[in-house]
């Protein structure tokens, strides 16, 4: 599952990830920027691909979830240059997108590029990959066509001691053991958020992507890494929401770890944990599982889903 080398990617990582530096979860030395807005019911981190189909406009209803329409495209691409930020429902932490290039910064060897598109049209899929992220400051009016605008900020990680550095190294190497042991006894399963059918996406292959195999395979890089499992575990939106903002890399693999251990033994998260936690998994995290059927006769086995415990967040929906 690991990849080689990925030092055609290095520019884009200090891109999306930030150098150590920066102390400060927003980045005070930049100015805010406008975006346009698409909303999602799921949320799309760094480095994640996502395709969006084009439909036709209906002025007599609103487009279905996940999808655009094709004056909102053009728009995109004609005033704001393809640049559109992806907000999961309810959020305020979001990523930046180019729905023209999605491999802008990235490999520009790769044919991905849409910037000779003229117009688009019923069936084209919109191709992005999850760039910086960003913190909505303000929202703004909407465009003649629709798009909904607003006053964002980047979205830094702060900077790590070395001791927290490798403290980082070692909740990645728990992460990767974790990973190898479920591969071996499937033990939970890897699903991108986009795909999870409870959410309403549409139902757009992920292999349709052009760069969906380059992202496919663990990241080498831990802060990437985190990313890479945060769009893939079986977490709730308001927990995936949390992790998108959260300014620390440490902070943020401890949760993915601890999410991993609960999927892995259900049984003990509890108790393992509660000395080096300080108050347990069970404290901060809880299984909740999605049923196939409300009858109770279940056609497949329940899905374990992790979601904050109530002492852990008081808000505790997934849909």
């Amino acid at each position: 599952m690991r990849t080689g080398d990925r030092s055609a990617l290095l520019p884009a990582m200090v891109c999306l990830f930030g150098r150590a530096g920066g102390t400060r979860a927003l980045c005070s030395s930049c100015t805010s920027r406008t975006y346009p807005i698409l909303r999602l019911p799921t949320t799309v981190f760094p480095l994640h691909t996502v395709s969006l189909p084009i439909v036709k406009p209906n002025m007599h209803e609103r487009p279905a979830i996940g999808c655009i329409t094709i004056p909102l495209a053009t728009e995109i691409g004609s005033r704001f240059g393809g640049k559109v930020v992806l907000l999961a429902d309810g959020a305020t932490a979001g990523v930046v997108v180019d729905i023209l290039s999605p491999t802008a910064g990235m490999d520009r060897e790769l044919p991905t590029s849409n910037r000779d598109r003229v117009e688009w049209g019923p069936g084209d899929l919109v191709h992005a990959v999850g760039g910086e992220r960003v913190h909505l400051v303000q929202m703004g009016e909407r465009t003649s066509a629709g798009l909904r605008l607003g006053s964002f900020e980047r979205l830094v990680d702060e900077e790590l001691s070395s001791d927290r550095s490798r403290a980082l190294e070692d909740e990645v190497t728990v992460a990767r053991a974790l990973l190898e042991a479920s591969a071996n006894g499937k033990a939970f399963e890897l699903l991108l958020c986009t795909l999870d059918e409870e959410l309403g996406m549409p139902d757009v292959h992920p292999s349709s992507h052009p760069l969906f195999m380059r992202f496919a395979s663990q990241p080498d890089d831990p802060v990437a890494l985190g990313w890479w499992l945060a769009a893939r575990l079986s977490l709730t939106t308001v927990l995936r929401r949390h992790l998108l903002s959260v300014p620390c890399p440490l902070k943020r693999m401890i949760d993915l770890v601890d999410a991993m251990r609960l999927l892995h033994d259900p049984s003990a998260h509890g108790t393992a944990q509660a000395s080096r936690r300080g108050g347990g998994v069970g404290s901060k995290l809880r299984l909740m599982y999605d049923t196939a059927e409300a009858s109770g006769c279940e056609l497949e086995a329940p899905r374990p889903v992790v979601d904050w415990s109530a002492s852990g967040q008081p808000e505790a929906s997934r849909y």
